[in-house]
Order: structure tokens, then C-alpha cells, then sequence
């Protein structure tokens, strides 16, 4: 075991030096060359497990590399410039499926590696590869409510047309937690409705605005995309000097959080230090929405919050902050509940997305409200 433990280290470490020498190198290899060199080692940890330990630590190792390439994977911006505008990815999505696919072909029983490859396709745009995996675990338990909930979406969406048939077999499974999810649903139609408001105002007095991060580079300091957002938080704050600012963001890199360097930037931006609250530990927009929210009902403030972010971002962060609010509440155990109504401001950084939303855009919303409502998406192992 002390054997195996080093040796994965060792191949751990030298994926993330790997990793490290081929951004900074002035001799930087294409993306394929690098998407090749991370299959070879996952091949070669895949070798080593195998061949000398029981089933299930071959199986943890395995998994413990997903999420390192779920968190580290290389060469993301082009896939979220292309695909996910507003959306931080944190993985490297031909990797883990590689992985995943492995993971089954030594435990082929067990659903929530499916269902994990499943979330993988769909991240990657094989949505009938998905569907039928999806499908695959649906014969093997057919009351597995997480799944069927997630083929009913996931069908929809590729179908632009909700199969009610479904819809009655979740509602026989468990009829509160759907009208739960169909609540949802109305919601995120309704939002998609709305045109994002760009233009700087003035609120009542003691308002409260929340700034969403984007995730910093790998040297700690701040993308354009935050910056951006930045300058739109600025002029709302001047032009409401008793308000004040949830920033929130935790993805770390070199010592910097968002959070940190939002509310740096803002201070030297003269904005008083009072004014401003972090919010460090978020590593996505779900968890933007759960800790800024517990932040906000420690404060004394109006129940009206506005949320700053990018334009291709904020309809997202409207649909999922209302349904966190509404989760916070079911989930309290002191008995108080804080009803919040949210308004957004969008930095214009999509002109068609300020005035109308997309399918992309639907889609992301539909997914992160999902994982929101507690189906995760690698099971077990991240929301």
C-alpha cells in the first residue's frame, strides 16, 4: 500500500509539473500534443493500478484523477469562448470521460460511474450518447429518480419538447420534490424572458449588490471578463454610497482568491473597505448563490439584492439564487426564514445575449439548477 501511495503521488506530481512546464515553456506544445500526453499517463496509472491492488483502490485512484483533470485540465479557454460564454470550466472533458470509461470497465454494475460518464458527454455535446447511457441505467433501476429527472431534462431540451409520460412516473417517485423541479423550470423560462438591464441606476438606501467572480489566471490576478465587471460594480457603488457589496469567488491560485482580489481592486478604487464583504470559499455559481445568500442574512439590509455580473452570466445567476433562497429557507433549523427579491445588471459582454437567450445559455441554466437541486453531477464526488 505505502508502495502504491508513492507511486501515485510520483505520477501525480509529475502530471501537474508536465502541466506547469508546458504553459510556461517559450516552446509550448499544440493542444493535441498535450491532450496526448495526459492519455498516455492516465494509461500508465491505469497500468499501475491494475496490476497491484484490489478492485476498489484501482478504482479510487482513478477517480482521484478525474477530479485532478475536473480542476486542472488543460486548454479550457477555447472551449469556454466557443461553448460556454460566463461559464468557468474546471476540466479537461475527453480526459474524464477516458477515465470514466475506464472506472466502468472494471466495475460495470455500478450507476453512479454511468451517471458521472453520462454528465461527462453531456458536457462535451454527445447528447444522444448520453441519453442512451442514461437509458442504460434506467433499465438496470428504473425508479432511480436523479436519472430519470435528468433524462426528462436533458430529452427535452434536445427535443425542444418535455415527454409528460415521464413527468408522471417522477411524480409518482416523489410528486413534492418534482413540483419542486417544475416550479424551477417555469422559473428559468421566465427568466429567459427577461432583457438584462445594463444601464447604471440608483436604488433605495441600504441596498445590497452581490459581484460574481470569474476565475483568475493561473498567476493570481484577475481575466479581463472580471475586470469588466469590476467597472460596472464601481459605478453602481458611487452612484449608491450607503449600499454596499458582496464579492464572491474561492477558486485559489497562487494565494489569490477572487474575492481577495475584487475586494483589493475596489479599495483601491476608493471604494470605503466598510462597504465591501467577502465571500471566499464559492467555487462556482451555485455556491456564489448558497454562501453569498447565508453572508446577506447576517446583515441588516433590505430584501432586495441586485447581482452584478457578465450579461452572458446573470440570467443563470437569477435562477439559481431564488431557488437557493427558497432552499436556504426549507433547510433552516432555526425557524427564520429570509425572503429575498433579486434584481441583475449585466455587463453588456454578449449583445444578444442582453436582449434574448440562446439554447447554450438554456441549456447551462437547466444543468446548474439540476446540480442545484441536489443531482450531482458526478455522484458522490462533485456537485
Amino acid at each position: 500500500m505505502k508502495k502504491f501511495k508513492l507511486v501515485l503521488l510520483s505520477i501525480v506530481t509529475f502530471l501537474f509539473l508536465v502541466g506547469c512546464e508546458s504553459k510556461d515553456s517559450a516552446t509550448m506544445q499544440t493542444t493535441s500534443s498535450q491532450t496526448t500526453i495526459q492519455q498516455s499517463s492516465t494509461e500508465e496509472l491505469t497500468t499501475v493500478v491494475e496490476n497491484n491492488n484490489p478492485t476498489q483502490e484501482r478504482i479510487d485512484a482513478l477517480l482521484e484523477q478525474a477530479m485532478y483533470y475536473y480542476w486542472h485540465g488543460d486548454d479550457l479557454k477555447k472551449n469556454e469562448e466557443e461553448f460556454f460564454k460566463g461559464l468557468t470550466l474546471k476540466g479537461d472533458q475527453d480526459v474524464l470521460e477516458s477515465i470514466f470509461k475506464q472506472v466502468i470497465e472494471i466495475d460495470p454494475q455500478n450507476t453512479d460511474y454511468q451517471q458521472a460518464l453520462a454528465s461527462t458527454m453531456l458536457t462535451n455535446d454527445k447528447t444522444e450518447e448520453a441519453l442512451d447511457l442514461l437509458d442504460n441505467i434506467l433499465e438496470q433501476d428504473p425508479e432511480n429518480y436523479d436519472v430519470l429527472m435528468s433524462h426528462y431534462v436533458y430529452d427535452g431540451l434536445n427535443n425542444d419538447s418535455f415527454d409528460e409520460e415521464t413527468l408522471e412516473k417522477l411524480n409518482d417517485i416523489d410528486k413534492e420534490r418534482t413540483d419542486d423541479f417544475t416550479d424551477d423550470f417555469d422559473l428559468i423560462e421566465e427568466v429567459r424572458e427577461n432583457k438584462i438591464a445594463t444601464d447604471i441606476k440608483e436604488y433605495e438606501d441600504d441596498h445590497l449588490f452581490v459581484l460574481l467572480g470569474y476565475a483568475l489566471n493561473e498567476n493570481g490576478e484577475m481575466e479581463e471578463t472580471l475586470e469588466n465587471r469590476l467597472e460596472y460594480a464601481l459605478e453602481l457603488l458611487e452612484k449608491n454610497p450607503d449600499s454596499k457589496i458582496i464579492v464572491t469567488g474561492g477558486v485559489p491560485q497562487e494565494g489569490n482568491t477572487e474575492a481577495k482580489v475584487m475586494n483589493q481592486w475596489l479599495i483601491d478604487h476608493d471604494i470605503d473597505e466598510d462597504r465591501i464583504i467577502q465571500e471566499g470559499n464559492a467555487t462556482d455559481t451555485i455556491e456564489n448563490a448558497l454562501f453569498s445568500l447565508r453572508k446577506a442574512s447576517e446583515l441588516d439590509f433590505s430584501n432586495n439584492i441586485t447581482i452584478i455580473s457578465s450579461a452572458s452570466h446573470v440570467r443563470r445567476a437569477e435562477a439559481l439564487f431564488t431557488v437557493a433562497n427558497r432552499i436556504i429557507n426549507e433547510s433552516s433549523t432555526d425557524g427564520e426564514k429570509q425572503e429575498y427579491e433579486f434584481d441583475t445588471i449585466g455587463e453588456p459582454d454578449d449583445e444578444d445575449l442582453v436582449n434574448s437567450s440562446d439554447e447554450q445559455e438554456r441549456l447551462v441554466i437547466y444543468r446548474d439548477l439540476l446540480r442545484l437541486e441536489g443531482i450531482w453531477q458526478y455522484p458522490n464526488l462533485q456537485r
